[in-house]
């Protein structure tokens, strides 16, 4: 059975509520500490802890289809229930969508800074990493999906990131450019590393947890 868009649009509302209860219920029952992924399906489907070998925590607080709004508005059960030693903060893309508001670059690089300050009140001392947003393609390639790439191009991707990268240097929080690591010759998302133009596969994954490895320690 087929849903209509807007039955869609509600179904998956629906699922990332509920994941954000389980979330919630989870973490009031954690001891405070470790490291905490906050954002949308591209966190939600890192598998972070099978590929990590190490004693610290790692908790995967992802939810798919967060806005930068979605995670503000979590936080207060995310990392401020648990007072993280890291947050590792990969977020913004679905901000570009038609229906977000306010969803110029420099809005949306502004709302991610927003979430690391947020953080950061409550335990000055946590350290921050955020992630830059990712290419998409917007290839006639039989496995993109456009219906996710609706608002999203590189261009706007690319000026959001750049905002992100002078905005953490403001507020000397440490940035991580994997937009321009993934793109190819034709600047757009490796086919090679995606499964449907928005998000990647588990090769992409891999690659960006090496690069997270120094800040797993």
């Amino acid at each position: 059975m087929e849903h209509t868009p807007n039955e869609s649009s509600k179904l998956i509302k629906k699922l990332a509520n509920d994941r954000y209860t389980l979330y919630r219920e989870i973490n009031r029952e954690l001891p405070m500490g470790g490291i905490i992924l906050v954002g949308d399906s591209l966190v939600q489907n890192f598998p972070i802890n099978e590929l990590y070998n190490g004693s610290n925590r790692i908790l995967n607080r992802g939810i798919f289809g967060s806005t930068t709004y979605d995670v503000i508005n979590q936080l207060d059960d995310m990392a401020n229930v648990l007072k993280p030693d890291t947050v590792i903060i990969w977020v913004g893309t679905n901000d570009f969508m038609p229906i977000v508001p306010h969803n110029a670059e420099k809005e949306v690089a502004k709302r991610i800074i927003d979430i690391a300050d947020l953080v950061k009140l409550q335990k000055s001392n946590t350290k921050i990493l955020i992630l830059s947003l990712l290419p998409v393609n917007t290839s006639s390639h039989p496995k993109i999906y456009h219906d996710w790439l609706r608002g999203k191009d590189n261009d706007k991707l690319k000026n959001t990131n750049e905002e992100i990268e002078r905005l953490c240097k403001l507020q000397n929080y440490e940035f991580l450019d994997l937009f321009s690591l993934f793109l190819d010759m034709n600047n757009q998302l490796q086919l090679n590393y995606t499964i449907d133009g928005t998000h990647i596969n588990l090769a992409a994954y891999k690659v960006v947890f090496n690069l997270l490895k120094p800040y797993l320690q």
